[in-house]
């Protein structure tokens, strides 16, 4: 009976799925706060992040972030993600919607996937690593790439 308890803990353990995890603060305010985000939990690896309220607001990603898929940029107003000196990693797809800005004055960019841009990235510091396919508008502000 022991064994069979701990292979379910262990099994429950190696089969946590991700989430989606959605921005609820259209007031903005930093990403790291689990209260900004519904359910009530900051995005990690193998999460897909939706920052798609309507609104403006600023996410500030004040901590580094690794996630499976991103997408930001709702329906009306401008929703940003400004990152300052961070490094974004998305595995998988990630798609900056019409109504979405990534602001990125420093940091960097990371992953090997496409990233879909409807709306730009303003891009006046910091570095793109691995990411080898862009597509859409990409505003050179400042810097080298």
């Amino acid at each position: 009976m022991r064994f069979h308890v701990t292979l379910l803990a262990l099994l429950t353990a190696f089969t946590s799925s991700a989430a989606t995890i959605s921005w609820t603060n259209t007031s903005g305010g930093d990403w790291s706060l689990a209260a900004n985000w519904e359910p009530n939990q900051v995005p990690a690896s193998g999460d897909t992040a939706l920052i798609t309220n309507a609104g403006t607001y600023t996410v500030s990603l004040d901590v580094p972030a690794t996630l499976a898929e991103l997408l930001f940029g709702g329906d009306n107003g401008t929703q940003t993600l400004a990152n300052v000196s961070q490094t974004l990693t998305i595995h998988g797809t990630g798609k900056i919607g019409t109504n979405g800005v990534f602001a990125m004055s420093g940091g960097s960019l990371a992953g090997t996937n496409l990233l879909t841009l409807e709306g730009p990235i303003n891009w006046s510091g910091g570095s793109i690593v691995g990411r080898s396919r862009l597509s859409g508008t990409f505003n050179w502000y400042a810097g080298t790439l």
